[in-house]
This record gives structure tokens, sequence and C-alpha cells, in this order.
């Protein structure tokens, strides 16, 4: 794998189609949400408060930098949720527009919400507002998962997740080294992966060994591979950690 100096290269880049959407969070479907709770709270993660929106049991997390909801219900695959502002505006036009909806709550009663599909799967979620409230810096604590680098997104066809991701505020960026296209939004940057079959959050840490020491300690499991170690959490959730 290339050094992260290597991959510092020239981006042929596409414009935006929309930047109102605000990315909120990576969302999980978490059948036992206080196990998975407790888990990222071992890995280092702080609970953030949520708002009574959710009728069922929903939780949030952050590494400081990514927030994580757990919801114990509504989801069946892990996806990618973004607030809109005048999200009920905005769907009907895109509706009368051709674009497809897998489901939309748009009624004067709902908490406005609908979702999409993208070519591989993965659900990408719209909301009228925040479900929970931001990280205070002085709960903000070390994740031993490291540093978040990216996340990497099932996909079948790179042109089609691309052009599908850009219309969620990223910009898609590539090299002419054959490395990997990427999808960009400030701190957050995504990989579109053929071959890969879950949604898996990579991130960098300094020291291997410190890390599995500590991972030991607070009864994490950790499967050790050739650049790191691959977690599970209790919901599923792949993280791989690296030293590159």
């Amino acid at each position: 794998m290339p050094s992260r100096a290597a991959r510092q290269k020239p981006w042929h880049h596409r414009v935006t189609m929309d930047d109102e959407l605000k990315f909120l969070e990576v969302s999980i479907p978490a059948a036992d949400v206080r196990a998975s709770l407790e888990w990222y709270r071992a890995l280092g993660f702080a609970e953030l408060t949520t708002s009574d929106i959710r009728a069922y049991h929903y939780a949030v997390v952050s590494d400081g930098r990514l927030c994580i909801g757990l919801h114990g219900k509504g989801l069946e695959q892990a996806g990618l949720s973004f607030v809109r502002p005048e999200l009920a505006k905005l769907v009907r036009q895109q509706t009368e527009d051709g674009i497809e909806f897998v489901d939309a709550r748009l009624s004067s009663d709902d908490f406005h919400e609908a979702m999409r599909i993208d070519p591989a799967g993965n659900p990408a979620l719209l909301l009228e507002a925040r479900t929970f409230s931001p990280l205070h810096e002085d709960a903000a604590q070390e994740c031993l998962a490291g540093t978040l680098m990216h996340i990497a997104l099932p996909c079948s066809d790179i042109e089609e997740s691309l052009g599908f991701w850009e219309q969620f505020g990223f910009i898609s960026v590539r090299t002419d080294t054959g490395e990997p296209a990427e999808l960009h939004r400030p701190s957050l940057t995504v990989q579109p992966r053929v071959g890969t079959r879950e949604l898996t959050l990579v991130y960098h840490i300094s020291d291997l060994a410190l890390t599995l020491a500590t991972l030991e300690q607070r009864g994490i499991n950790a499967r050790k591979t050739p650049i790191g170690c691959e977690l599970r959490a209790p919901e599923g959730t792949r993280f791989l950690l690296t030293t590159y």
C-alpha cells in the first residue's frame, strides 16, 4: 500500500450537484442498541444526546469527527444520513423529475424524512432536521480506533456510484495512478469499492501493539491483519484499523 505522501496526487474532479445537504451520521441497524452503545463507549466513542423524534430505541456515538447512529428499528442496512432544509419541497420536486424515493414521510403530522437507494443498494437517508445534539468539546475523548481515514462503501459500478452520491453534496475525485476513486465532503471521505460487501470504517492508528493491548484490556476482540487489525461491533459494523 502506498504511503500517505505517495497518495498526494493531482485530482480530477466533478462539480457537486447539491451543496445544501449536511452530512449527519452513518446510520446502522442495531438489534441490541444498549450492547452496541456499551461497545462503542469502551472503544472511546462519546454518547451524544438524542431528540425524542424516533419512536424506537436510537442512540448516537461520536469519535469527535464521525457520528454513528444506532437504530433499533427502521433500517435493514447501514447507510449515510443527511439533513436537508425544506425537505418536503425537495422530495416533491425531485419526484416530479423522475427521481425515485423508496420511502418518504412528508405529512404535516410526521417528522419529514425520505430514503433513496444507490445502485449498489446502500441507503441514503434525508431528514428535515438534526436528531441529536453536537458533541461538546469537554465531552471529547481519545478514541482507540485512531483517526478516521475513509468509509469504504459497497459498489457495483464506480461511475454510477460517483454520479449518485454527487447528488448528496459530495465531490468525486480520482487520480491518474489507478488509486481508488473517492467522494469528498468536509471532514469526510468515502471510497466506493467494487468487491466490498459491507460498509466499513477505516481508521489509522500509530501503534498497533499498544492499540491491541488496550483493546484487550477493555474486552474488545480484535483480529490481526497484515496491515493492522479488524474489529466487529455487536451489531456487525466492521472496523479496519491500519498503521499505513
